[in-house]
């Protein structure tokens, strides 16, 4: 499996990116790649503490938390347009159902690795991120399975 660049079209399609200033989703369009994980394979695990933001391009994710299936969001859902279970520490760890693409947003101290920083100042200020906006509109909301 290949990298590949990332259209600003797909870009687009998530939500807070979606706000941005055009000459900022260049940018960060120009900078990002898709990236792919094949089936079975752990995007991130339950209790992580990374700076890092998953898009879900293409494919289908399980959320899991202590080995019990919580939700999947499937690429096109509006689940998937919001961050993959952003909250840190991870409440979930995210298994490729089946291959998946998804774009990695990697920061530290404010810095990206590779890529470029997308400042809150860039978005609308009613459509700016914050934690308890996602963890409102976060991907598992919409597909908790029943307690059984």
């Amino acid at each position: 499996m290949e990298d590949r660049p990332l259209d600003l079209a797909i870009l687009k399609t998530f939500s807070p990116l979606d706000g941005l200033k055009a000459e900022n989703l260049h940018a960060l369009a120009r900078k990002t790649q898709i990236l792919e994980l094949g089936a079975g394979r752990v995007l991130f695990k339950q209790g992580d503490t990374d700076k890092r933001t998953f898009y879900l391009v293409a494919g289908k994710v399980e959320l899991r938390a202590d080995d019990k299936l919580i939700g999947t969001v499937r690429a096109g859902s509006p689940e998937a347009r919001a961050a993959l279970a952003p909250g840190l520490p991870r409440k979930f760890t995210a298994r490729a159902a089946i291959d998946l693409e998804y774009i990695d947003r990697h920061t530290r101290a404010g810095r990206e690795a590779g890529r470029v920083t997308v400042r809150l100042d860039d978005w609308p200020e009613d459509q700016r991120p914050t934690r308890e906006r996602e963890e409102q509109h976060g991907p598992v909301e919409a597909h908790r399975h029943a307690a059984g």
